[in-house]
Order: C-alpha cells, then structure tokens, then sequence
C-alpha cells in the first residue's frame, strides 16, 4: 500500500532501492545506498547527519608474529607463520637432552624433550622460569642406577627420585607456578 505506514511509524514506500536505510531530521527521510566499498558515516554537515564516504585511512592490515595477512584473504591454518607470542598452540618436541652432567630446562622452549639412555650422574637446572610454564621429560635408565640432583627450590608432589634403574622409562613433569625456580611444582613416575 503506496504512503502507507509501516507498524514503527515509516512510511512503506519510502525505501525503494536494495540497500537504501532509513534517516531522520525533522521527518523520516530515505538515506540511499551508497557505491560499493564506500562505508556509511556520521557527518553532521548533510540534512540527515549521515553520508557514504570512503574508508577511513589508517588501515593496518592484521599481523600473525610477523606475518602480515593482506587484506581481502583468508588464512585458514596457521601452518608456516611465524608466531613470537609465548602462546602454546601445540606440544613442541625439543631436541633430545645430554645423558650425564649439567642439563638446563629451558621454561621458554620444548614443552616435551627426550633424554636417551642416562650414562651418568644427571644434575638438573632451569632457566626462563615463568608462570604457566611446563615441560614434560622421557627418561631413560642406562646401564647402572645413576643418581639425580635437582635443584633446592623444587617441589615434588611425592618424593624426588635418587636415581633411575637400569633400562626403566620414567617421565618428569615440570609446571612453574611463577617466575622464580621455587614456584616449579615437579611430578615423577617410573615404569614398574
């Protein structure tokens, strides 16, 4: 029904054109579609306080780490970005640790690392300590039962092992409460 009025109060007819929106200044008035990629702006210099205007500048495309995504794509994975955020995204596999001696836990890097056969006294220290933190160590036992030092500030939910036996599995599970070597909350189970 041409003139009529809609139940808000609109007349029917105004709103003709696909993409047309509704104004008002001192009567309702039909604010028309603007061109493509022009966006609708408030612009208290026109009758209705509205215009369609280009995008604002200053655009910044969204960056992943280092990776710029352009504007106009989709990324779908993360595979192949480079992320420097500290957010685990996945269980990293670090390098496998020495088998005797002094060996650093990083806190900042492999979350999972692999010690082979122990072939001797095994003193563990730990670095880049930071809430949140965890890293989880397979063990194995070497060819004689050799001996652990763990450092004075971690916590064990039982007892700290003094060794591992021969040719046995055990795995170390390290969480850091806080940023300091005595907020690591330490977990150890050997295979029986």
């Amino acid at each position: 029904m041409s003139g009529g009025m809609q139940g808000g109060g609109v007349p029917d007819d105004l709103l003709t054109t696909k993409g047309d929106t509704h104004g008002f200044d001192t009567d309702n008035a039909r604010v028309p579609i603007g061109a493509n990629t022009t966006v609708l702006t408030a612009d208290s210099t026109t009758a209705l306080g509205l215009a369609w205007s280009a995008p604002a500048a200053g655009y910044t495309q969204p960056t992943l780490g280092t990776t710029v995504i352009p504007s106009n794509t989709t990324v779908p994975t993360l595979d192949g970005l480079a992320l420097t955020e500290v957010i685990r995204i996945q269980r990293d596999i670090g390098t496998t640790l020495g088998t005797t001696g002094t060996i650093d836990l990083d806190f900042s890097t492999n979350e999972i690392q692999l010690m082979p056969a122990m072939t001797g006294i095994v003193t563990f220290t730990g670095s880049n300590y930071f809430s949140g933190a965890t890293k989880t160590i397979r063990i194995i036992g070497g060819a004689s039962a050799f001996a652990f030092v763990f450092p004075a500030g971690w916590k064990f939910v039982n007892t700290a092992p003094a060794d591992l036996a021969i040719g046995k599995y055990a795995v170390l599970t390290l969480t850091n409460t806080t940023n300091l070597e005595a907020g690591v909350i330490c977990a150890y189970a050997v295979e029986a």
